[in-house]
């Protein structure tokens, strides 16, 4: 094996969760390197290409405005490692920053997970296990259940091509047709993802005809709104990205 000198760099040094100043970009970078030399499969050589990062207040409000560029120069890097080590990916390389207020300065945790992404219509990746094909259609179905037809669209990031279907929340979708909505692994969830960073039942979304608010249920990976963690029922509005473990929705709602 060929070890980058960034990987040699981190077993050297240690611990990538501390550091004595502000987190920066080659200690994330370093951390993401730590985790695919770690826990590489030895058998089929696959390593972890979904990530969450948890930043305290302070590092996080200096790292989130450069978000989305943040996390593709890291996204390189492994995508760099992989090609220089002869490793696997199962999909895409998806790498995001959370908001956990706990953490102090100079301090920051990362979650992984080896995803499989499915490609779904309107060039939007949804990591974490099958998506019913016809969910595009029952949102359309949905119409007037609730106003607005409130519902979750499956994301890799946030991210979908411009004026695409999945842009603007219909590609690859959830229509929330039920007062309460259940997210998590269990066969029994109203909204099943197969994530292993998701819980049974991780979270729960509740409608009425002019609100909405999601609820974590004491799920041990946290649930994130907006890269912010949540410990009690909060709002959701249209455009809010939740975060269930590695898995990510948008919340959209038709005005």
């Amino acid at each position: 094996m060929k070890l980058l000198p960034s990987i040699v760099r981190l077993l050297s040094r240690g611990s990538a969760g501390a550091v004595p100043g502000p987190v920066g970009e080659d200690e994330l970078a370093d951390a993401v390197l730590s985790h695919a030399l770690t826990r590489s499969d030895p058998v089929s050589g696959l390593v972890p290409n979904a990530f969450v990062i948890e930043l305290g207040d302070a590092d996080y409000r200096r790292l989130h405005p450069g978000g989305p560029q943040l996390c593709e120069r890291l996204s390189t890097v492994l995508r760099r490692a992989v090609d220089v080590e002869g490793w696997k990916l199962a999909g895409s390389v998806g790498i995001e920053l959370e908001h956990e207020p706990a953490l102090p300065a100079g301090r920051f945790r990362l979650r992984s997970n080896v995803s499989k992404d499915t490609t779904l219509e309107g060039g939007l990746l949804h990591r974490g296990g099958a998506v019913d094909d016809q969910l595009p259609a029952k949102v359309k179905d949905a119409h007037g259940v609730f106003p607005g037809n409130p519902r979750l669209a499956f994301s890799n990031g946030g991210y979908a091509a411009p004026d695409s279907p999945a842009a603007h929340g219909m590609g690859a979708a959830a229509a929330l047709v039920k007062p309460v909505t259940v997210l998590g692994r269990d066969e029994g969830a109203d909204i099943r993802l197969t994530d292993t960073t998701v819980a049974g039942r991780h979270a729960q979304v509740l409608v009425t005809d002019d609100e909405a608010w999601v609820e974590d249920l004491g799920s041990g990976n946290p649930t994130t709104l907006d890269g912010r963690r949540i410990s009690s029922r909060v709002t959701i509005v249209a455009g809010q990205r939740l975060a269930l473990g590695t898995s990510v929705l948008i919340f959209q709602r038709d005005a």
